[in-house]
């Protein structure tokens, strides 16, 4: 049986087809595959200031219509691929359903707190997540650098779009281009192929990137699409986004990626998102010890609150046996 699965498997993966990406939207707008599309990337000697953002969480309690979440984002600033600077900040966040409707409120260190709403608890945090990734991104500008944000400028809603907006906005100002890399893509091409697989059996030397992939009308999405394979013996190709009104710095911009992608634990992936995905990551040992605190805190109130926590932690319970 294993063998007729990975029979099945491997005649997926192993013959990578297809003419184009699909889009299950009418704002996009496929690019058939043309050769002429691959670019060289070239070298780079700018000393350019380049930044990275990421962002990361973890679920401190859980019950059925209730999420408490520590959120982390982080920044590291590089020049000529040596940091110079980093930053981090964390909050929480109390989600909670109530009827049809989520109400989440935002707690920071200096006292503030901010409430937002939703439809859905798991997508709610999420954006939350996300703009707050954007927003730091906005703090984090000087002038003539490139800011690199982890995933895709592709806003979910209405309040995420407003959040790069205003980025775009500041970063126009300070002359400062906006870009992003996502540590994986589902595109797929319409044989059903992934669509960076598809890129990296066309057997091109060296690092590439390919552009362009789709023609983009959405209002939520003001970027330019691209896939690059940023080290000649990486196995990764990985999608990479700029601002739409930046679309004349893609080469010098992916030249910049490519100088940043040469540690060898991981060749053709950006040394400062490895620096800010550590940097941003709530480890298992934190959130143990946060969540220590916060029992401790609650001190004769968590026999109550374990009630409710009852109807959800049967599997780490089984996990732990």
């Amino acid at each position: 049986m294993l063998k007729e699965i990975i029979e099945e498997v491997s005649k997926r993966v192993e013959k990578a087809e297809g003419n184009h990406a699909v889009f299950n939207d009418r704002h996009y707008k496929p690019v058939k595959f043309s050769l002429n599309n691959f670019k060289e990337i070239s070298n780079s000697s700018s000393g350019k200031t380049i930044v990275f953002v990421d962002g990361g969480n973890s679920e401190l309690v859980s019950a059925p219509g209730l999420s408490l979440q520590l959120m982390r984002n982080a920044a590291v600033v590089l020049k000529n691929n040596k940091m110079i600077k980093n930053r981090k900040r964390e909050f929480y966040v109390l989600a909670i359903a109530e009827d049809k409707e989520v109400k989440a409120k935002i707690y920071t260190d200096d006292g503030e707190e901010t409430e937002v709403k939703g439809r859905d608890l798991t997508k709610l945090c999420d954006s939350i997540r996300k703009s707050s990734e954007i927003k730091f991104a906005s703090e984090m500008l000087s002038e003539g650098a490139v800011v690199f944000l982890d995933g895709t400028l592709e806003a979910e809603n209405d309040i995420e779009k407003q959040h790069f907006d205003d980025l775009y906005l500041e970063a126009s100002k300070k002359k400062v281009t906006i870009a992003a890399v996502a540590k994986t893509t589902t595109l797929t091409t319409e044989k059903g192929s992934s669509f960076a697989a598809m890129l990296d059996s066309k057997d091109k030397n060296g690092a590439w990137y390919y552009y362009p992939v789709a023609e983009i009308a959405s209002e939520h999405h003001k970027a330019e699409m691209l896939f690059a394979k940023m080290h000649e013996k990486s196995s990764h190709v990985f999608r990479t986004e700029i601002h739409n009104q930046q679309k004349e710095k893609i080469e010098e911009t992916i030249a910049e990626l490519k100088e940043n992608s040469r540690d060898l634990t991981f060749p053709g992936y950006p040394y400062g998102l490895i620096l800010a995905d550590k940097l941003a990551r709530v480890s298992d040992r934190e959130t143990d010890y946060v969540k220590a605190k916060l029992f401790a805190t609650a001190g004769n109130k968590w026999n109550e609150l374990r009630k409710n926590l009852a109807a959800v932690n049967a599997h780490e319970i089984l996990d732990s046996m």
